[in-house]
């Protein structure tokens, strides 16, 4: 999303060619970013179809344990994401 508001294309999206005019430079342009709007809407499609998966898992694991193995699950799952936030970050 970023990209977009900033006008920056990245490298995995730039189409290489042998620019001669500026009509050429604008037209590729205009593809790369048709090419990282059509991305960036499969990204969000793939999240949107991710959240909705966790919240059937999430549905169906509350159903089959007891409150209290279950909020033990959640506990546990937060915290590892938490962890893994953390560590991430540090690497940087």
């Amino acid at each position: 999303m970023k990209c977009l508001q900033e006008d920056l294309v990245p490298k995995s999206v730039k189409i290489h060619y042998p620019v001669r005019s500026a009509k050429e430079v604008n037209i590729i342009h205009r593809a790369e970013k048709q090419i990282l709007n059509a991305r960036i809407g499969q990204s969000i499609s793939k999240l949107e179809q991710l959240h909705e998966q966790r919240q059937r898992y999430t549905e169906f694991l509350s159903s089959q344990l007891s409150n209290e193995h279950f909020q033990d699950i959640q506990g546990f799952v937060l915290n590892s994401s938490e962890k893994e936030k953390s560590e991430k970050t540090s690497a940087k």
